[in-house]
């Protein structure tokens, strides 16, 4: 029986994770959220949706536990959608996909992608964003069919790197593209996602665009610096790979009530 299993890796969300639980939780079978350490109000949130039986809180140390939590479903009839704590989805969407996904489509898929507008500026009153389209910036959607694959281990965080091991037919490149059948106002699979907005309230708010885990925990001179900097300033540096990748394209600006409803 095919089932939905979101991976939720978070670390000082308070902004907007209330919402994104909200927005994806009819969408799934089952929901675990790994925290890696907040300190704002992260953890109360968190804590007021313990008494959901579909969620399940794990308190991690290093981003690559939280791909443990998940590694064992490969080989199994499961989609795995890993979600950010700044990723708002179209719930309509998801219930639409829902439905097919348990029909039992895209099993020749080994990934789903969809939409994604990098914000730079929401406006709550009026039910508004402005961003970046992804395409042509890059996607935030990760949705992944684990029946497609015998293992993935050895990742630096959940779904990201690491080994892994394809049934006969399928690859990375067995991919559907969404976007290339769905315009941005009829998909299914859509996702409002935070990039240069504050998502904590313990964010400095000269900075938005935080680094992401890769660039917070990979190697290197230049990361060594940074987490040096941050240490000994207190201000943590903005992300160049957000600057460089979600900044593809025109500016566009969107109704958001179905993502804020």
């Amino acid at each position: 029986m095919i089932s939905i299993v979101a991976i939720i890796l978070v670390r000082n969300e308070d902004r907007f994770l209330d919402r994104v639980l909200h927005n994806i939780a009819d969408f799934c079978d089952r929901i675990i959220v790994a925290d890696n350490g907040s300190t704002d109000g992260t953890p109360a949130i968190l804590n007021n949706w313990r008494a959901n039986p579909k969620v399940e809180i794990h308190k991690i140390r290093n981003p690559s536990e939280s791909h443990d939590l998940i590694a064992g479903l490969a080989g199994t009839p499961t989609w795995v959608f890993g979600v950010d704590g700044d990723e708002l989805y179209d719930p309509a969407g998801l219930s639409r996909l829902r439905l097919n996904l348990l029909a039992g489509r895209h099993q020749d898929c080994w990934r789903l992608v969809g939409h994604s507008l990098r914000c730079e500026a929401l406006n709550e009153t009026n039910h508004s964003a402005r961003g970046f389209m992804g395409p042509p910036s890059r996607t935030a959607t990760k949705l992944y069919n684990f029946a497609a694959i015998t293992s993935w281990r050895g990742c630096g965080q959940r779904l990201h790197g690491g080994h892994l091991v394809f049934r006969p037919g399928f690859s990375k490149d067995s991919l559907f593209r969404s976007f290339d059948r769905q315009d941005w106002d009829h998909s299914d699979f859509r996702c409002l996602h935070m990039a240069f907005v504050r998502r904590s309230s313990l964010q400095n708010s000269r900075i938005t665009a935080r680094p992401n885990v890769s660039e917070s925990y990979a190697g290197g001179w230049r990361v060594m610096l940074r987490r040096f900097l941050t240490k000994l300033t207190g201000k943590p540096s903005a992300s160049s790979y957000k600057r460089e990748n979600y900044r593809q394209g025109p500016p566009v600006t969107i109704n958001t009530r179905t993502f804020l409803s």
